[in-house]
């Protein structure tokens, strides 16, 4: 049994074969150097931890948010009509304010590596290379292998999980409705239809097994 398996959440993606989970509950009081995390249901976990992967938590979704928007500025490709570009000029000065802010929270602040060693770090690493991924890291090409799993997540948080920042849309005026080119899509959804033992519900006291977020 994994960690995560001790309260209710539900499998929201696969991340390098790693199922990424959603919390439906809050865990607190684990020390840092535990092997088990806290979490809340505004954060996503890479892995379950316990007799699963070590668990990694993404502690600041709208950090992760952030780094996506950056890299995305950086590398839109600019054929739109001269209005469009002034248009995204004029939304950039509003969510300075927001990608400013995030940009000085640290790395690890960000993420929680529950009790990894360091060998488990590079096995991380070496499989986030893996063309099996949709946009490996790139050394060559990408930031850094940290700004590269975050804007991936932040990326997937954006699109598809957006209520874990609930105030995103006062804090990104517009940009929902601007940002519509995808960079990652790194994190993979099972299809409908497939009976998966991932994520638990409980109701009236009894647990089920089987809670994909999207069935």
């Amino acid at each position: 049994m994994s960690y995560i398996d001790t309260i209710d959440h539900e499998l929201v993606g696969l991340f390098a074969g790693i199922p990424v989970y959603h919390p439906l509950e809050t865990i607190t009081g684990n020390p840092p150097s535990s092997r088990d995390f806290n979490c809340s249901p505004q954060q996503l976990v890479i892995g379950g931890g316990g007799g699963e992967h070590p668990g990694l938590v993404l502690q600041r979704p709208d950090c992760a948010i952030a780094a996506f928007i950056d890299t995305w500025l950086e590398r839109k490709s600019d054929p739109n009509p001269q209005a469009m570009l002034d248009n995204l000029q004029a939304l950039q000065a509003t969510w300075e304010t927001f990608l400013d802010d995030l940009a000085t929270i640290s790395f690890d602040e960000i993420w929680h590596f529950a009790g990894w060693s360091v060998p488990r770090y590079a096995q991380f690493y070496e499989r986030c290379q893996l063309i099996a991924l949709c946009k490996p890291f790139d050394p060559q090409q990408d930031e850094s292998f940290e700004q590269w799993l975050t804007a991936s997540f932040g990326e997937f948080v954006f699109f598809a999980l957006p209520e874990l920042v609930p105030d995103l849309s006062a804090r990104l005026p517009g940009a929902r409705a601007t940002i519509r080119q995808a960079l990652y899509v790194n994190i993979l959804i099972p299809p409908p239809g497939y009976d998966l033992p991932y994520g638990r519900t409980r109701v009236n006291g009894q647990i089920t097994w089987g809670n994909l977020r999207w069935k």
